[in-house]
């Protein structure tokens, strides 16, 4: 009924981590240090800081959108395709190669004799 499509744009927190990437006062700290200080840094911003935080948050574009996997349609069956399966149910029982080898050989034959079509006279 409703569709919902789902635009991730980047908040203000998560530039705010990318800026602060190669902050040298950061670069000895390990990773479960790192969140609670990029966190205390981010709560010590000013009011301006966080407005134009915000403003060029905003100003990014949301990821474009992978394309969806388009499944493709089956054609219909040649005539091959049908002759084998027709003669796969009729030869007798036995290893998959051999019943194959047959089929393709009938098949073969079945090509190979002229076809009499009737002339109109």
């Amino acid at each position: 009924m409703f569709r919902r499509s789902v635009i991730v744009r980047i908040n203000a927190f998560a530039l705010f981590l990318k800026e602060c990437k190669g902050r040298k006062e950061l670069a000895g700290l390990t990773v479960p240090q790192r969140g609670p200080a990029l966190g205390a840094l981010y709560r010590a911003l000013t009011k301006n800081q966080l407005t134009a935080l915000r403003a060029r948050a905003a100003k990014i574009p949301p990821s474009p959108r992978k394309p969806r996997h388009v499944v493709p349609t089956t054609h219909a069956p040649t005539k091959y395709n049908l002759f084998i399966k027709q003669q796969m149910s009729v030869l007798p029982t036995g290893p998959q190669k051999d019943r194959m080898k047959a089929a393709a050989q009938l098949w073969r034959e079945q090509q190979s004799k002229p076809t009499t079509k009737k002339q109109k006279k």
